[in-house]
């Protein structure tokens, strides 16, 4: 594995490495606890996902065309939804007198396509 940049920001370290699978980035953070600091090794693409959805950083290149926004829009609109009607049927529902075991396991499945995009 070759390091090809290296920066600290705030005690974390990241590294662009290279392997045989391609290019990574290695985040390391000291851990007080242990003697060894932590370390995760990730896709570029991973880091970039999070950092646009946790950091509210826009998408760029192809991502910022306007039917990709549009989609990304809907999709937001769909997971708010599918949040909502999970959490109804959940906490809200007549459990009691029905048995929406089905409902609870489809709208879980629904949540989770779109969170993981699969």
């Amino acid at each position: 594995m070759t390091t090809t940049t290296k920066e600290t920001f705030h005690e974390v370290t990241a590294e662009l490495v290279t392997d045989e699978h391609g290019a990574a980035v290695l985040l390391t953070q000291p851990d007080p606890a242990a003697d060894e600091p932590c370390t995760v090794l990730m896709h570029p693409l991973q880091l970039r996902h999070f950092a646009e959805r946790f950091a509210g950083m826009e998408p760029s290149g192809w991502m910022t065309t306007q039917p990709v926004k549009t989609l990304a829009r809907r999709l937001r609109t769909l997971a708010f939804h599918i949040d909502f009607l999970y959490d109804y049927i959940k906490h809200h529902s007549d459990h009691k007198h029905a048995d929406l075991s089905f409902e609870l396991v489809k709208v879980t499945a629904l949540a989770l396509t779109v969170r993981l995009g699969a």
